[in-house]
């Protein structure tokens, strides 16, 4: 029974991952039709848009549109970005609030990526050892669903955090999806553990506050770009 427990912990793990890393590549044909679009409506412009782009803001973030998928994010200043056309991933270091030096933690893994998916936005069916919390965030005319989800095995504790942002209507919906997640090793050490809490919790605060900075933009020839991915 232990060893079902933990492969089903696993399983649960895989899926997340999967919706993270794998499902978020499925945005490159997403994009697509984006770029059509915007380079139609460029019309017989010469000033070439860029399709990603980062500026360092004065609050300590750092903001990065995407016109290609028509959003703006700020991030903080401290994550690593991979700013790639069909969404950034970001790497976030392993610090405690109030301090510039790694603690002492056995964190594996701490990432979020921004990506879109074609159709109407689904969270991932999850196994029972799950505990898992689905409810609704808004901010401003933008309602997110979001997931968090807990979950462990024997010697690994797993954090997971999803937003989904629904857009367009019938064959012209696509999503939006901030995906979070956390893997940490467990330890009989107090302090060790502390910090690692401590690590976990600012950064999916942090993501919070990037998701909730979320706005769209306007693309070439000044059309909003709340229309794409398929041009509805």
């Amino acid at each position: 029974m232990k060893n079902k427990n933990i492969i089903t912990g696993v399983i649960v793990v895989i899926v997340i991952i999967i919706i993270a890393v794998v499902i978020g590549k499925h945005g490159s044909s997403t994009s697509s039709n984006v770029s059509s679009s915007a380079s139609n409506q460029a019309g017989n412009s010469s000033a070439p848009i860029p399709v990603t782009e980062v500026a360092s803001s004065s609050n300590g973030t750092t903001q990065y549109t995407n016109n290609e998928l028509g959003f703006s994010v700020d991030y903080p200043a401290s994550w690593s970005i991979e700013a790639d056309p069909s969404g950034p991933s970001f790497t976030i270091p392993l610090t405690v609030a109030g301090s510039n030096s790694a603690a002492v933690n056995t964190i594996a893994t701490l990432a979020a990526s921004i990506y879109t998916t074609s159709g109407a936005c689904a969270f991932p069916t999850l196994g029972a050892s799950a505990s898992t919390k689905i409810s609704t965030t808004t901010v401003g005319s933008n309602s997110f669903g979001t997931l968090s989800v807990q979950n462990s095995t024997s010697a690994l504790n797993y954090t997971d955090l999803m937003y989904t942002l629904q857009q367009g209507t019938g064959k012209g919906q696509y999503c939006y999806v901030f995906a979070f997640g956390a893997v940490s090793k467990k330890t009989t050490d107090t302090a060790t553990q502390d910090n690692n809490n401590s690590i976990i919790s600012q950064a999916s605060q942090e993501f919070t506050a990037m998701v909730k900075s979320f706005a769209f933009v306007v693309g070439p020839a000044g059309q909003s770009e709340t229309s794409h991915p398929n041009g509805n």
